[in-house]
């Protein structure tokens, strides 16, 4: 799932943009020990992002002095035949000028596929609708598109080991400019094919004043998938 984002990158939905950002980074105890921990991170984003299906688990929230919106979603993507199948749950604080504060909750349930759109809110539940293109607008969050969710860090990003437990290694980077510090978190599998099961991204914002912070979970992989157009939907 891709999310153009109008609030701030949630995005694709799990894509860390990052480029241009890794400074300031505490360097690693060995060249060794770092040379080998960029190599797992390398690979597990690779494999990450070639899997034919894919389910996910996805939680977002955007802080700023105007108000915050909170996403948490799920999806299934099938990237054999192109076809996802998402649900979005939003909520939305906005505080006005005078300090009054509103609040809205609604949910969006979204299948992609044959370059059509099937959407049905939380305001019509069991009213399937559809539309031409595989893009969704949503006036809080950006709105959603079809598009694979992918792990992608810039390799000059250097990670640090913050230890193994579970059959998974945990890495963790941080940086900062002037404007913003970041902090990105990944759970890697350990064997000989390793994958990102999590993804936590933090950023904190001077100018302007605000946070963000995403979590992505990644799986099952692989797994066998049946995503159809729901029995009616009208234009």
């Amino acid at each position: 799932m891709v999310i153009p984002g109008t609030i701030g990158r949630y995005v694709p939905a799990a894509m860390l943009a990052v480029a241009g950002m890794a400074v300031g980074i505490t360097p690693p105890s060995s060249a060794h020990a770092a040379s080998a921990l960029q190599t797992l991170v390398a690979n597990a984003e690779r494999n990450t992002n070639t899997v034919r299906t894919l389910i996910h688990h996805d939680r977002f929230t955007i802080t700023a002095p105007a108000g915050s919106v909170n996403v948490t979603a799920h999806g299934t993507e099938d990237e054999v035949r192109n076809r996802e199948q998402d649900y979005e749950s939003v909520h939305v604080i906005q505080r006005a000028a005078n300090g009054k504060v509103s609040k809205l909750n609604y949910s969006i349930d979204l299948i992609f596929l044959n370059g059509s759109t099937y959407y049905r809110t939380s305001a019509a539940p069991t009213q399937w609708k559809t539309q031409k293109g595989m893009k969704f607008s949503d006036p809080y969050t950006g709105g959603w598109q079809r598009g694979r969710t992918t792990v992608t860090v810039p390799s000059t990003l250097k990670f640090t080991s913050a230890g193994t437990s579970g059959g998974e290694t945990h890495v963790h980077a941080t940086f900062s400019n002037k404007t913003v510090t970041e902090t990105v978190d990944l759970w890697i599998t350990t064997g000989s094919k390793p994958y990102v099961v999590r993804q936590d991204l933090t950023r904190n914002y001077t100018k302007p004043v605000g946070s963000e912070r995403t979590q992505v979970t990644f799986g099952p992989f692989n797994s066998s998938v049946n995503i159809q157009p729901p029995a009616q939907a009208s234009a």
